[in-house]
């Protein structure tokens, strides 16, 4: 999830002028998104109003799932989820483990396996920070390890410039600060059958209204 777009309450005002101009506030791709992200508390107050007030259609968040006790196994990115990049001036079309992680990008879509892609050293850097979970995550002794596993490894990277940091929006770090969690509901159900195609494919939320 980039930002939070909401088009309720907003009569005469369509999808497609909102959908525009969309900032990455929450995976800051830029160097001056950095001055726009929400802070902890934003994010979490956001998030507890949004997650009170739906039905949960899928909960790709793996911080929020793991709050909010949904089984997740973590960040998807370089395990269900890639990104097949625009050919490059050079005649390329790379391919990288995350969406947003442009760094990381490697191989040629036109030349080479995709195997051999997937099992470069870019793709694996992101298996090994989902499986192993990142080392400050362990010397925390975080209640939120198992689901969490480091959260999103792109907001990680983006805001702390290492794919094995810790997730800025850490719900440990944001407690031991002493700011406790608003309110979650403590066992969360999402609600729909079948598989949504932003399901182990992004670090995402998406709710229906109650």
């Amino acid at each position: 999830m980039n930002g939070i777009v909401f088009t309720m309450g907003l009569p005469g005002v369509g999808k497609t002028t909102l959908l525009k101009k969309v900032e990455r506030y929450l995976k800051p791709t830029h160097p001056y998104h950095h001055n726009l992200c929400p802070t902890a508390s934003r994010f979490f107050e956001a998030f507890s109003y949004l997650i009170n007030k739906t039905t949960q259609v899928v909960m790709g968040e793996s911080i929020l799932a793991a709050i909010c006790g949904v089984v997740s196994e973590g960040c998807p990115c370089g395990i269900t989820s890639m990104r097949i990049h625009s050919k490059t001036i050079e005649g390329r079309i790379p391919v990288s483990p995350c969406v947003y992680l442009h760094d990381y990008k490697v191989g040629n879509l036109l030349t080479d396996d995709i195997f051999e892609i997937v099992n470069s050293p870019s793709f694996k850097a992101f298996r090994h920070r989902r499986k192993e979970i990142p080392k400050k995550c362990h010397e925390l002794n975080c209640k939120y390890l198992e689901s969490c596993r480091g959260g999103c490894a792109a907001r990680a990277y983006l805001v702390n410039g290492d794919l094995n940091e810790l997730d800025p929006y850490c719900p440990t770090i944001y407690e031991m600060s002493g700011f406790p969690l608003p309110e979650f509901p403590s066992s969360v159900v999402v609600g729909h059958e079948g598989t949504r195609v932003h399901e182990n494919y992004l670090c995402t939320w998406i709710g229906k209204p109650i």
